[in-house]
């Protein structure tokens, strides 16, 4: 009987869709709704035809004119990565520098990859994917965060996926269709401004009925869950049809073969949607992953004003393309809603109609774009990697160098620490300069900063820990009147990536009769991940979590911790875990759980010395970052 009933269903509903009718075509209005229009209480928007940003939304045409004036600067590749159903290229975009690894010459530069214009009526997803490129081209020099990014990961971006879908909403920004589908409340408005699938089947007419409830959802086309969840439909009608077969339309092939060249490097992604003011995703089942996954999404909402984490169960999902991302590559992966929230532009003080959080008010747009970029690219900064301590240099007040070191890459995964302690340090007052290898804190040009709704310290805890003359451990904790971050002239590498201390060392001091000291750090970064406590192991990432990531008891994992970064005074290397061959505790690659930095038992670095002319480029930088 069942099987009856369905045959009957789909034979009535390909009747339908084969017979041509004049559409029941409404109008969106401002105010003074008539005969099939729809009062949204606030200015209708329509496409604006300016490469530059503007205060409402661009047409596709301007915004392609702005990504490839964009692709001409140097740090941004444009990419053909596929082709619509109606013969439109799609695009990505690469931005980053062409050496592909880690600023210091170690490990491998991370991939990050953002897609924008999924769905076609969510005009405000491709404005805050050409946001993220137009924040990227002009801050590629900026000497800080954004120059970071450009240095140290490769950002795959593809700002309109559903090409042709965007083109027909924006054909008819004003018209939607009146649904004929009986899976839809009667009062739903369909295709026209208000498409959300691709045109597979469809024409450009808005008035033809009949084609009007094709075309596949992108966003249910992807495995491993392909057609395997009620909120998919095998109804080609339907909002949510998954199409053929998972990966069967151009646009999710096109995505996959953007991110073809970075597959064994990839760390996030983020699918740019609207509306509900929230980070969808996925949990895997891997808890390492998981967990950091929340991690990331709660630091990126923290910089936005409001949007929520909201997870699925592992095991089951609606074929989404995050879902994809997820499971196929265990990193952190997203369906990023754009605001408004559940109540639509009521929030803004609108009306409130159905569908209406699809049309984001003009007014609202910059606002949007801006925060968004913002949150976006914190998370990249984030999944960069680990922050590492990797060079310092210490200098009397005559500017006499006393002791300098910095970690140099030896391969794809360890670094070995070249340094030169000093003897004893001299009385008086000296400079200790710690880099980092990326800018730790925003810095404005005059002042350190939180990132946006961020809550770091934005001072470390440094403490000098040692053997004074008697042999006898000590450990002098330096005070936050004594440290500032370097600013736009005394940068290393970046804004706020050097650490300037001041050590007022008295005569008779325990700090004048060290004869062994090392310098410890417990720092985060601006988005509050720890240090890499072991430099000599470069962190990476596999199967969901981070390797070779050390804590301070050299416990590999996802944490990290204080670091014994450099000896000052005395030879060997500083008291902390030497790296070794044995498994453990969450990740490849893991370090012997010896001593601690509360031990006192010495272990040296396994390390390779080499002097004069051979000293880095780091420890260069470091040289010339004088404090003001």
């Amino acid at each position: 009987m069942a099987r009856g009933l369905v045959f009957v269903a789909i034979a009535c509903w390909a009747l339908l869709v084969h017979t041509s009718a004049t559409a029941t075509v409404q109008t969106y209005v401002e105010s003074g709704a008539g005969t099939n229009e729809i009062e949204l209480g606030y200015p209708v928007p329509t496409p604006v035809d300016s490469a530059l940003p503007v205060a409402g939304f661009r047409s596709y045409a301007s915004l392609l004119a702005r990504h490839r004036d964009l692709a001409g600067l140097g740090v941004i590749e444009e990419r053909r990565v596929g082709t619509t159903l109606e013969g439109r290229p799609i695009w990505a975009y690469v931005i980053g520098d062409a050496d592909l690894r880690l600023a210091d010459g170690s490990g491998r530069e991370p991939a990050i990859v953002f897609n924008g214009g999924t769905h076609a009526r969510e005009w405000a997803s491709p404005e805050v994917a050409t946001a993220l490129l137009e924040t990227l081209a002009a801050g590629a020099q900026d000497g800080a965060f954004i120059e970071f990014l450009i240095d140290q990961t490769t950002i795959v971006l593809l700002p309109v996926l559903n090409i042709d879908g965007f083109l027909h909403t924006q054909r008819t920004p004003a018209q939607v269709l009146r649904t004929r589908y009986s899976g839809d409340p009667s009062n739903w408005p369909r295709d026209g401004r208000m498409r959300r699938k691709n045109m597979r089947g469809v024409d450009n007419d808005l008035t033809t009925e009949a084609d009007g409830m094709l075309g596949v959802d992108l966003n249910r086309n992807n495995s491993p869950f392909w057609a395997t969840s009620s909120r998919s439909s095998r109804d080609t009608a339907s909002l949510v049809y998954h199409g053929a077969g998972p990966a069967s339309e151009p646009e999710v092939l096109a995505l996959q073969a953007a991110v073809a060249d970075w597959e064994d490097r990839l760390r996030l992604f983020v699918d740019i949607h609207s509306f509900s003011r929230v980070f969808f995703a996925a949990d895997t089942g891997h808890a390492r992953r998981d967990a950091i996954a929340r991690q990331v999404a709660n630091i990126m909402g923290a910089a936005t004003s409001g949007y929520g984490y909201d997870p699925s169960p592992a095991g089951g999902g609606i074929g989404a393309l995050d879902e994809y991302f997820a499971y196929r590559y265990q990193i952190p992966s997203y369906t990023l809603e754009i605001e408004p929230g559940a109540a639509g532009a009521s929030e803004y003080g609108h009306n409130g109609v159905t569908h209406d959080g699809f049309i984001l008010p003009e007014d609202q747009v910059t606002r949007v774009r801006d925060e968004l970029a913002s949150a976006l690219l914190l998370g990249a900064y984030r999944q960069a990697g680990p922050p590492v301590v990797h060079a310092f240099r210490l200098e009397a007040a005559d500017g006499m160098m006393l002791a300098e070191g910095a970690w140099q890459p030896d391969g794809q995964q360890a670094r070995q620490l070249d340094d030169q302690p000093a003897t004893q340090l001299p009385t008086g007052e000296l400079t200790l300069a710690l880099q980092f290898d990326r800018p730790m804190r925003q810095h404005d040009g005059q002042q350190v900063l939180q990132y946006r709704g961020q809550s770091v310290p934005l001072l470390p805890a440094v403490t000098l820990v040692g053997r004074d003359a008697d042999d006898q451990p000590f450990e002098w904790s330096v005070a936050a009147a004594d440290m500032r971050w370097s600013g736009v002239s005394d940068s290393a590498r970046y804004r706020a990536d050097t650490l300037f201390i001041t050590l007022d060392v008295e005569p008779g001091s325990g700090l004048a009769a060290a004869r062994r000291l090392d310098v410890v750090v417990d720092a985060q970064d601006l988005s509050g991940q720890r240090l890499d406590a072991l430099p000599a192991t470069v962190a990476d990432w596999a199967d969901g979590g981070w390797t070779r990531y050390e804590d301070a008891d050299g416990r590999s994992g996802d944490v990290g911790g204080a670091s014994a970064a450099f000896r000052l005074v005395g030879a060997g290397g500083p008291d902390a875990p030497v790296p070794s061959s044995s498994s453990g505790g969450g990740g490849s690659g893991a370090v012997s759980p010896l001593l601690g930095l509360g031990g006192w038992l010495l272990v040296a670095w396994r390390q390779r010395r080499r002097r004069g002319s051979a000293r880095s480029a780091a420890c260069s930088r470091v040289s010339s970052a004088r404090p003001a």
